[in-house]
């Protein structure tokens, strides 16, 4: 192996080596889009994923020392969605956008994704990963029963606590 990238390259926000996800994104979402990992030989011929290994070697958060992960999935992990298919996932729901580690700006995340084959034969591609800022999603009830006219109902009723907001010192 010589190369790893994202196989869904060219959809919005992905390239070969850099995607994006939102604070808020469950635990086993998935990032650089479901087509996962795919890797090339040193003629830059794909290699089919049947036999290759794919670890995560080390987490960076903001270039920061010392790394964020490095053995235990704590923040990212490999995914298995079968058929030799290997996609990077979140494995902690608590990203938060804007918070003081990250200056109050998103965080970027340097993810070093090793790959090896049956040979023993191995190599790492560094992954850079966003963090974006998510918008928190109101509903509001329907005109009819809206609170205004019903002097017992709520204006807004949270149906999700996935925006960071939600948890104002960040330790949920």
């Amino acid at each position: 192996p010589d190369s790893i990238y994202f196989n869904d390259s060219g959809q919005t926000g992905i390239t070969d080596t850099t995607a994006s996800f939102s604070e808020g994104m469950s635990t086993g979402g998935i990032i650089g889009g479901t087509g996962g990992f795919k890797t090339k030989d040193q003629d830059g011929i794909v290699i089919a994923n049947s036999g290759l290994t794919y670890t995560i070697a080390e987490v960076r958060d903001n270039n920061s020392q010392p790394a964020l992960q490095t053995t235990a999935e704590t923040h990212f992990g490999i995914n298995d969605a079968g058929n030799n298919n290997y996609q990077l996932k979140t494995t902690n729901p608590k990203f938060y956008y804007g918070d003081s580690n990250s200056g109050g700006v998103g965080h970027e995340y340097l993810i070093t994704i090793k790959v090896i084959n049956t040979s023993n034969e191995w190599t790492t591609q560094v992954f850079t990963i966003t963090l974006t800022n998510s918008a928190p999603v109101l509903t509001l009830p329907a005109t009819a029963n809206h609170a205004h006219f019903n002097s017992t109902g709520s204006i807004i009723t949270p149906t999700s606590s996935v925006n960071g907001s939600t948890d104002p010192d960040q330790d949920n």
